[in-house]
């Protein structure tokens, strides 16, 4: 999955809804984000499921928290995408830099949003 596909996704799901599609094996919900077919859903759900399902905190709403939670969820889920762990990083930390410098209430949605977007530039 690249970083379009990836923001397509999250503009169609938000992050607690998508951890659920794929935990539950939904290939029906992943195939209504433009981009994805049949074949593309079976490929996420078979390579995330374990991930998504072993994540801390699987249930819990994402949301507003601390720029530390902030930052490791995000770079987490960048990492989940395929993305190299210093590559997501350097991403995540470009963005919670940019986005009010030092403000603790960051959204993990919008901040992961910015990064993909960030990333998909650099490839």
């Amino acid at each position: 999955m690249g970083p379009k596909i990836a923001m397509a996704t999250l503009a169609v799901y938000d992050a607690p809804t998508l951890r659920q599609a794929l935990a539950d094996g939904d290939v029906a919900a992943l195939t209504r984000v433009p981009g994805i077919g049949k074949r593309g859903a079976e490929r996420l759900v078979l390579e995330l499921r374990e991930k998504v399902a072993a994540a801390p905190g699987g249930t819990t709403e994402l949301g507003r928290g601390t720029a530390s939670l902030v930052r490791s969820q995000v770079v987490e889920a960048l990492i989940g995408l395929g993305f190299a762990a210093k590559q997501a990083e350097q991403a995540t930390d470009t963005v919670l830099a940019q986005d009010n410098p030092g403000d603790t209430g960051a959204d993990v949605s919008g901040v992961l949003r910015s990064a993909l977007a960030l990333l998909g530039k650099t490839r």
